[in-house]
């Protein structure tokens, strides 16, 4: 057999380094709801906000901290690059606004999905949710 030129040896894997140490960009576990009972719960309560492209569920928690669940089904957005893109959007929402709600749950459930185009909208429409859900807490 014919020998083989000499190779480089093999690089060996590194250790993942963090792209941001911000830390207030992290939505930590105890800010999500995990349970089917959570969630059932506070969309027992009812609707506190309907748009065009989502509903948004609140119910107080008796903590001190908002949580959030979000529901993106397969009906509303096929692909899951699309559930996941909505899933991200609805989560750094969530995270400007969460240290003036307060003691709530809150899940959003898509109800359309965005065209791919038209996210400024859709951001913009959530923050108008969420605002109305900051009004109620704040007045009572």
């Amino acid at each position: 057999r014919a020998r083989r030129a000499a190779r480089p040896p093999r690089q060996t894997p590194r250790a993942a380094q963090c792209l941001s140490h911000n830390s207030t960009a992290t939505l930590p576990r105890s800010a999500r709801l995990l349970r089917r009972e959570q969630f059932a719960a506070v969309l027992a309560h009812g609707a506190a906000g309907v748009r065009r492209h989502f509903v948004v569920f609140a119910k107080p928690n008796g903590l001190h901290a908002a949580r959030i669940g979000i529901v993106v089904g397969r009906r509303a957005a096929p692909r899951a690059v699309d559930r996941n893109r909505i899933k991200r959007m609805v989560r750094e929402a969530f995270r400007r606004i969460r240290s003036r709600l307060g003691g709530v749950d809150v899940v959003v459930q898509l109800r359309r999905c965005p065209p791919r185009g038209s996210e400024p909208a859709a951001r913009a429409e959530l923050a108008r949710l969420f605002a109305e859900i900051e009004a109620r807490a704040a007045g009572g």
